[in-house]
């Protein structure tokens, strides 16, 4: 598959736009400076502490 697209950012957005590219396969890459889905996993973790 030939790469014509990149994605800039793993957040919400730009894991929705991957999605949408590969359903319509579309060749792409996704760029992310840090863990993709980084958001989302600090927002699963304030939502849901940990006690123990």
């Amino acid at each position: 598959m030939r790469t014509t697209v990149v994605v800039i950012g793993g957040g919400y957005a730009g894991l929705a736009m991957s999605r949408h590219l590969a359903v319509c396969g579309v060749g792409h890459v996704v760029l992310e400076r840090g863990a993709v889905a980084q958001s989302w996993r600090s927002l699963a973790a304030a939502a849901h502490p940990r006690t123990g």
